[in-house]
């Protein structure tokens, strides 16, 4: 049982972080670049770090919401 409650925990903040990226690399890089760019190039990397720091903005209200109900553990 314990199994399934990290994996649950661990689901639905890995969930938000990805949409963060995928919002980023799918729609923000495009309408700035004009194109997605390729993996080799500096402005992919660039926006994909960006997308990370989204996806980490995302993650905290998630997370809250996981503590608040007790899906997860507070860190302290």
């Amino acid at each position: 049982m314990s199994l399934f409650k990290a994996f649950r925990a661990e689901f639905f903040s890995m969930l938000s972080v990805m949409i963060g990226m995928g919002y980023v690399m799918r729609r923000i890089t495009p309408f700035v670049v004009g194109e997605q760019p390729p993996p080799y190039t500096y402005a992919f990397w660039g926006f994909a770090s960006l997308g990370l720091i989204v996806g980490m903005i995302a993650t905290i209200p998630t997370n809250y919401i996981m503590v608040k109900i007790g899906w997860k553990h507070r860190m302290s």
